[in-house]
């Protein structure tokens, strides 16, 4: 069976691609492939690179450019579309151009009558996840859409193609795009690892959610957790991270009740006092400009940055980090949550200058002090936001008010079950992120010696939870 795939230019274009390539070899028995593009030779070219290494050859690239003339990309695709159409052909119009989406569609639709050919769809739940391409995503998360069937029977088991990509503990980057930095590296690859381990299909439309058996044991203090559930539902995936948070919240230590806000398991919103108003910090582009104090760090601020908020570092937020970490680790592990709390913020700040983000310079080394001192036409417009109360009244009272809005973050310890409580592919997104990310944490304690288990199960198969990458970064 034979893959078309488009390729186009933009952002996330290479990752869309490899996404769908690896996805389509999953659900559909293709041994060969075309990669078409128009204007992304460059982009079209690492996506057949890695095409041939899956299907071991077979793979050639076309440009569909052929000249001005209306049409033309229409009969260049026709012909690569008719020496495989009685084998089979898989068309994939999801990370095309408009321009190559339409000619693609017009292309097969006129081929279609009486002929083996599917024109598939994957769809793709981005949220924290974008700039990740499959297997580095959960499965749960890019379903394979069936626009046009050709009458195929699908298979009940899938070919893996998990287990034909790199481990991200050993290596810095996949195959294509950038580095990662430690904390991203262990939760793409912890997602890889999750797929390997389960040959569930996902596709759409479908009448029956697939079966994969997720278990985590925990162990912190005295306090046991063991928690199963279905890893394509999100209700089941809602609950254990919910029985896992009951658990962090009856130990009696504030600094450990801080990971939950920081892996994005409890609700972090933004308000202040004067007009009363709250914002969502991880809700897309709702939260952009904002300045943090090093007290966001804890709060899980790094999520946000994932979301498209720009997240701005004042100079003093970066001392102030830099020299705990190095007060927490200097010695060997850290002792206690709280020391382990500046390790995580660490990582958090690493993740926002992975993303994109402004470095302002300010006076002095503590926050509390420099932040009102900003020049203030960096201030004007933008959003402040600390989670100190001290803080917040002081600068809500100061000339910084007259210029920007000061905002104090707070989250809800108790909100992990209500992270799909909007079942759009955001909210969907962010839940799998969320629990994956508390994994790593916790995984990362327990190597500390804070924690005393925590065991992850996929089908009954363990599965062990990266954190090297972290542990070569502090220093541990």
């Amino acid at each position: 069976m034979n893959l078309i795939l488009p390729v186009s230019k933009g952002p996330f274009s290479v990752e869309s691609a490899v996404s769908c390539l690896y996805r389509v070899f999953e659900e559909f028995p293709i041994n060969s492939g075309q990669i078409i593009y128009d204007l992304a030779s460059e982009e079209a070219g690492i996506v057949a690179e890695v095409a041939k290494d899956l299907l071991r050859g077979g793979v050639e690239t076309v440009n569909i450019r052929g000249g001005e003339e209306p049409g033309t990309a229409y009969e260049i695709i026709r012909k690569c579309i008719e020496p495989y159409v009685d084998e089979g052909i898989i068309a994939v119009v999801s990370p095309a151009s408009r321009r190559g989406a339409a000619s693609l569609d017009m292309a097969c639709i006129a081929r279609l009558s009486g002929r083996k050919m599917d024109i598939t769809h994957v769809h793709f739940h981005w949220g924290e996840w974008g700039g990740l391409a499959y297997p580095y995503t959960p499965r749960r998360l890019e379903p394979v859409v069936s626009m046009y069937a050709g009458g195929r029977e699908f298979s009940q088991e899938i070919r893996n193609a998990a287990e034909h990509t790199v481990n991200l503990e050993d290596n810095e980057s996949p195959r294509w795009g950038m580095k990662l930095p430690p904390l991203r590296r262990c939760i793409a690859e912890l997602a890889r690892r999750i797929n390997v381990k389960n040959n569930s299909p996902y596709r759409k439309p479908s009448t029956t959610t697939p079966e994969a058996k997720i278990l985590v044991e925990a162990k912190i203090a005295d306090k046991e957790a063991v928690a199963e559930a279905n890893l394509y539902n999100i209700n089941d995936i809602a609950s254990l991270l919910s029985k896992i948070s009951e658990k962090i919240l009856k130990v009696n230590n504030e600094h450990l009740h801080e990971i939950l806000a920081w892996s994005g398991c409890a609700e972090l919103k933004g308000t202040k006092y004067k007009p009363l108003e709250a914002i969502d910090l991880r809700e897309p582009y709702k939260s952009r400009e904002i300045i943090i104090d090093t007290n966001m760090l804890y709060f899980g601020i790094h999520n946000a940055a994932y979301m498209g908020s720009l997240i701005t570092v004042p100079e003093c937020v970066m001392y102030e980090v830099e020299k705990r970490v190095y007060e927490a680790v200097k010695r060997g592990r850290p002792d206690n949550w709280a020391k382990f709390m500046d390790c995580l913020a660490y990582l958090g700040l690493k993740e926002i200058f992975n993303v994109r983000t402004s470095i302002y310079p300010s006076q002095g080394l503590s926050c509390d002090s420099a932040i009102p001192k900003i020049d203030p036409v960096l201030l004007r417009g933008k959003k402040v936001m600390t989670g100190d109360d001290g803080a917040f009244r002081m600068w809500s009272r100061s000339p910084v008010a007259e210029l920007a809005s000061v905002y104090k973050a707070i989250y809800d310890k108790q909100s992990a079950a209500l992270l799909h409580k909007r079942a759009d592919s955001i909210r969907i997104s962010r839940l799998y992120y969320s629990f994956i990310q508390l994994l790593v944490a916790l995984r990362l304690s327990e190597s500390a010696g804070l924690m005393d288990k925590i065991s992850l199960y996929v089908d009954g198969k363990r599965t062990d939870i990266p954190v090297e990458p972290i542990k070569e970064e502090l220093v541990l």
